[in-house]
């Protein structure tokens, strides 16, 4: 599992989709970076209904991917069922050079 400071870097290619992470959690100072390795060659969600799924994700930066010909969610940032009136919900995400087509 991803930890504070961790960073996931995806090689260029094309992903079916449908990768679903429940409860991705970085912290203040340390975000859970989600990247291209090569940002000039992203990877590509593509062909299937939902890219890429977070649920309840916190402190989460996503950089340089592309999202195309997905019938549902390109990308789908959810609370997980729960209420964003405490710390539990999705909060303190960034998106950084996402294209969707």
């Amino acid at each position: 599992a991803a930890q504070p400071g961790d960073r996931l870097l995806l090689a260029a290619g094309t992903y079916g989709g449908g990768f679903h992470f429940p409860t991705v959690r970085g912290a203040p100072g340390w975000p859970i970076i989600i990247a291209a390795a090569d940002p000039k060659n992203p990877p590509v969600f593509r062909a299937a209904k939902t890219g890429l799924h977070l649920s309840n994700p916190a402190h989460v930066e996503l950089h340089d991917l592309v999202f195309e010909q997905l019938s549902d969610n390109g990308l789908n940032l959810d609370d997980g069922g729960r209420y964003a009136d405490d710390d539990t919900g999705a909060h303190h995400i960034v998106l950084r050079r996402l294209h969707s087509r």
